[in-house]
């Protein structure tokens, strides 16, 4: 949570000014009296002021209470899942149900660092043991791409040999990438504080969290792709999906490659390319109708292809902007 307050500026001497920090800022952020704080100006005209980094590890409790007496399994998920992204160290729910039991135990695999305790009286703890000064938000996208390739690697060699047993691999590291997505959704909320962002920060945490959604909702599709393909004769299109697969797995990467590179030239071929891919995309709706849901998931592919491409191009805007300032 960000706050705002009005201050007015206070002549003190003959050459420096002062603003006074409201008491709640200073308490909650365990700062006293003579402390030192470094004052940056930003070239955006802001004014940042930053605790020293012994001051900025002390931390707000965060812990919040939840009455499930009204939830339904679904609303319970979503609730714990809200709490988690949200930054919360700790979460207790009270008047729950024995038919929740599941439903953590299905959370406790989906988010990382997730403890589940019961007490007596029969309110349940969850508290999230993982620190943010162990892993960043770097680590979560360079592991995503990872996790993504490898995706790719299992729909490749499913469509190549039709083994089931590679298709169930593409369908568990999906649940890997929507791990990794909830920890990078955590990461970005709780990292720094956004009220103690500069504007470049804010400006490359929004394309990072941009970027983690992008990986995740590939990792959806290509799910979706081969529970469609697991329940179809597809072998007369054997080639085509291959083909297809494969030109959509090169045109994700080139556009998450453009974004880390901040590369302009590679995303104007993108453009070239997806109208290829379209093309292709258009046959096999022609030639194979039991597979338009398929078609739809590489329409989508390019779709999010293109918006990771955008990103670059908005990154190399503000590289090129701030290099000339």
């Amino acid at each position: 949570m960000s706050w705002l307050e009005l201050r007015k500026i206070i002549r003190v001497g003959e050459k420096s000014y002062a603003v006074t920090i409201p008491k709640k800022w200073i308490q909650s952020l365990g700062l006293k009296s003579g402390d030192t704080v470094n004052l940056i100006l930003e070239k955006n005209g802001s004014i940042c002021i930053h605790p020293s980094k012994e001051k900025s590890k002390t931390s707000i409790p965060n812990k919040v209470v939840v009455d499930s007496s009204g939830f339904n399994g679904d609303i319970l998920s979503r609730t714990i899942m809200g709490c988690y992204v949200e930054g919360y160290d700790e979460v207790v729910l009270v008047n729950t149900k024995p038919e929740f039991t599941g439903v953590l135990n299905a959370l406790a695999t989906k988010l990382p660092g997730i403890v589940v305790l019961e007490s007596p009286s029969g309110d349940i703890t969850i508290k999230i043991a993982i620190s943010e000064n162990m892993v960043d938000i770097e680590e979560v996208l360079t592991r995503m791409i990872r996790v993504l390739n490898l995706m790719y690697d299992y729909v490749e060699d499913y469509i190549e040999k039709n083994d089931e047993t590679l298709a169930k691999k593409v369908l568990e590291t999906d649940d890997e990438l929507d791990r990794l997505y909830f920890l990078g959704l955590r990461l970005i909320k709780r990292g720094k504080g956004f009220a103690s962002l500069t504007a470049p920060k804010y400006q490359e945490l929004l394309d990072q969290l941009l970027l983690i959604r992008s990986i995740e909702h590939i990792g959806d599709s290509l799910d979706r792709s081969i529970r469609i393909l697991m329940e179809n004769d597809w072998s007369k299109a054997r080639e085509y999906m291959l083909k297809s697969f494969a030109f959509s797995r090169k045109i994700i990467s080139d556009a998450i490659t453009a974004y880390i590179n901040s590369d302009i030239g590679l995303t104007g071929k993108l453009l070239v390319r997806r109208r290829e891919f379209k093309k292709m995309i258009a046959e096999i709706r022609t030639k194979f109708q039991e597979l338009q849901g398929v078609a739809s998931e590489l329409e989508l592919l390019s779709t999010i292809a293109m918006d990771i491409s955008e990103l670059a191009v908005s990154k190399y805007i503000r590289n090129l902007a701030s290099s000339h300032k």
